[in-house]
């Protein structure tokens, strides 16, 4: 039996030799986006534990509002967010990588009253997610209806959805956004953007106590790798 083994076990080297490096070990990079920072230009450490439970920085950033950061490759497992706080290093985010996806945005915001970050990961290579096609993501608890020109999305709370837009006028368009909490739309936002076709664009919708929802968007340039 064990000679029979060894030409086998041979032609399994053989062919473990002629893959390619990203099938022998999981390539797993993230964009960080921040929405809005704890503290301006504050800084972080993207972070994991390893199997003796030691902290294993993958990157630092300087966090702060309306940032896109740099592509950062990161270990498996929990990742979280770390800031040092009187000499030790404390986590004020976490969040798993998405499921089957070799590539995440990695959106934060800022919850003031927790002194942490809120924080939603969601797959780069989303069907759709073209350039010119804008991810709508409702971090809000409410339902919210968004209007891109002539194109129309129903983006449930806590969930997204990739919107491309249409009936472009002077390349231009009217983005509004409403909740319907009562059964009866309310518009919340009402904003003339400018298009452009070489560029991503992500859409958060927040809770807001004044207007029901507060909007933020940004341009992502650049491929998702």
């Amino acid at each position: 039996m064990i000679l029979k083994s060894k030409p086998i076990l041979g032609v399994l080297c053989l062919l473990a030799s002629l893959m390619p490096l990203s099938a022998l070990a999981e390539d797993r990079r993230l964009l960080v986006i921040c929405i809005s920072a704890l503290a301006e230009d504050s800084i972080v450490e993207v972070a994991t534990k390893n199997t003796k439970g030691d902290w294993h920085e993958h990157a630092r950033l300087a966090l702060r509002s309306s940032l896109v950061g740099d592509w950062i490759s990161v270990g498996t497992g929990e990742i979280h967010i770390l800031s040092n706080q009187d000499g030790a290093e404390k986590s004020i985010g976490s969040f798993t990588f998405p499921e089957n996806a070799s590539r995440a945005l990695v959106i934060l915001t800022a919850d003031t009253e927790a002194g942490k970050y809120r924080i939603h990961a969601v797959d780069a290579r989303i069907q759709g997610f073209a350039k010119g096609s804008t991810l709508i993501l409702n971090l809000s608890e409410v339902n919210a209806m968004v209007a891109l020109g002539a194109t129309d999305a129903k983006v449930e709370a806590g969930k997204h959805h990739v919107a491309v837009v249409s009936g472009v006028e002077n390349d231009s368009y009217r983005l509004t956004v409403s909740h319907d909490i009562d059964g009866q739309p309310t518009l919340c936002y009402d904003r003339q953007r400018v298009t452009n076709p070489n560029c991503r664009n992500i859409l958060v919708l927040m809770t807001d106590i004044n207007t029901g929802l507060r909007v933020e968007g940004l341009p992502l340039f650049g491929e998702m790798d």
